[in-house]
């Protein structure tokens, strides 16, 4: 099986879980900016009343540490580790923090599905 790979020619990876799909183009284009304010060189992510959410930005540097985390936590492993390089960003966007695979979660999130 052919390994993994990230370009190395851009500044950063925006990480978007297909679970939490309930945030918005403006929050996401905040996201960036911050990373840009950052210099590129620190993980951006957003928290929602002192809860750390997605999406996650992650600067190229850390590219090859995110290809070799380890499979039971992902890239959590890379934001532990870079603890100290990690830029929280404030929001209302309760969206960051749902995951829409808890059926309670999604229920109360969009309403009673048909």
């Amino acid at each position: 099986m052919e390994r993994p790979h990230l370009p190395q020619r851009t500044d950063g990876l925006l990480l978007c879980l297909i679970d939490h799909p309930l945030i918005s183009a403006a929050l996401v284009n905040y996201l960036i900016e911050q990373f840009y304010v950052a210099a590129c060189a620190q993980i951006v992510l957003p928290v929602y009343q002192g809860r750390r959410g997605h999406p996650l930005i992650f600067p190229a540097s850390l590219y090859e540490e995110l290809l070799h985390a380890p499979e039971d936590k992902g890239a959590r492993a890379v934001v532990w580790a870079h603890a100290g390089e990690v830029v929280e960003v404030p929001t209302e966007e309760e969206g960051c923090i749902l995951n829409l695979n808890d059926p309670e979660t999604r229920h109360r999130a969009t309403g009673p599905s048909d």
